[in-house]
């Protein structure tokens, strides 16, 4: 058999192996190809009457962008040159008890959600432009709003408390954030562009 006959039985194989062992998802990753599937407004959650319409599933919703240009978020600085979501609130049922952990990840990349737990400092250019800065102890890895059951921010929706927080994205993405409560676990996936 000729080299080039077994070169296109080789490709030929792997174009069949390649998506029976979901490969080909992590090959076109690499290769810059993402798509990133953000999560649906949910237009008929009963706090959307009083604010934007949440993402996310039972039992944390998400009151945040869905997807923005990294350039619109506040310029952060260090630890990377990344921006921060500065006013956020997250809405979970009353139905159930115990602490909200809030983390996140990158899904087309190894960046991680960060919270802020402090500005250490916030300068003001001479054009107006904002920018956070940020020390090391600054951002947490997770966020705890402990007794999440527990009103901290005003919602006139019956069974649902509301919280504020923020995050700090390092890069422009596709990122998952995850809310763990009473037990569940939900998710949400938003976008920061690279604009």
């Amino acid at each position: 058999m000729s080299r080039y006959a077994m070169r296109l039985i080789g490709i030929v194989t792997l174009a069949f192996l390649l998506p029976a062992c979901n490969l080909l998802s992590g090959f076109l990753t690499i290769s810059g190809s993402f798509d990133c599937d953000i999560s649906p407004r949910q237009p008929d959650h009963p706090v959307s009457e009083q604010m934007l319409a949440p993402v996310g599933e039972y039992p944390v919703w998400f009151v945040t962008v869905d997807s923005i240009a990294m350039s619109e978020l506040a310029l952060s600085l260090p630890p990377y040159n990344g921006g921060t979501v500065r006013k956020s609130l997250v809405v979970v049922t009353t139905d159930l008890t115990g602490d909200l952990v809030i983390t996140g990840h990158q899904l087309d990349g190894d960046a991680q959600v960060l919270f802020p737990v402090q500005i250490d400092e916030e300068v003001v250019d001479k054009d107006g432009n904002r920018t956070i800065i940020y020390s090391a102890d600054d951002l947490a890895p997770q966020m705890v709003i402990p007794n999440a059951k527990k009103e901290t921010f005003g919602t006139r929706a019956r069974g649902y408390a509301t919280h504020p927080w923020s995050a700090y994205y390092p890069v422009p993405g596709c990122y998952q954030l995850t809310g763990a409560y009473g037990g569940y676990t939900a998710h949400a996936i938003i976008e920061v562009r690279d604009e």
